[in-house]
């Protein structure tokens, strides 16, 4: 690694190259969202109890 570059991990990068990564990121944000959607949920009929 004495002649590494920036440039040449740009390259061998996946993750501009394969679209998967941002299929898993939406999907972590959707589940995400859900189980905050769901503690909220929760929450407001706690209250209202």
């Amino acid at each position: 690694m004495t002649n590494f570059s920036y440039k040449d991990f740009i390259l061998t990068d996946p993750a501009p190259a394969n679209p998967l990564w941002k299929l898993a990121a939406a999907a972590v944000v959707a589940v995400a969202s859900v189980i905050f959607a769901a503690n909220a949920a929760n929450a407001a009929n706690a209250e209202n109890k």
